[in-house]
């Protein structure tokens, strides 16, 4: 397990098939709190990364699937357990 950056839509969405869990993180290069929050995503990946992945969806990149994922502010975080959104 690892921190995977800029899946495209396609692997995301076979992530969420094969019902992963996961935590993803919807950000954009020009966001300084994505910046901030990335030096703790590291800590988490430090801490947990055999047991889980740090999935980065970089919102320029994958303007769809953010949309599709109704991602309107960044850094946009979301724990995905069995290929569903937690709440």
């Amino acid at each position: 397990m690892a921190i995977i950056v800029n899946p495209t839509a396609a692997e995301f969405k076979q992530m969420l098939a094969e019902k992963k869990t996961f935590l993803a993180d919807f950000y954009a290069t020009w966001c300084g709190p994505c910046k901030m929050l990335s030096y703790v995503l590291e800590d988490i990946d430090k801490e947990m990364g055999e047991r889980i992945d740090i999935v980065k969806i970089d919102i320029d990149k994958e303007p769809e699937l953010t949309e599709e994922m109704d991602i309107t502010i960044i850094p946009g975080l979301f724990f995905i357990k069995n290929g569903e959104v937690a709440s």
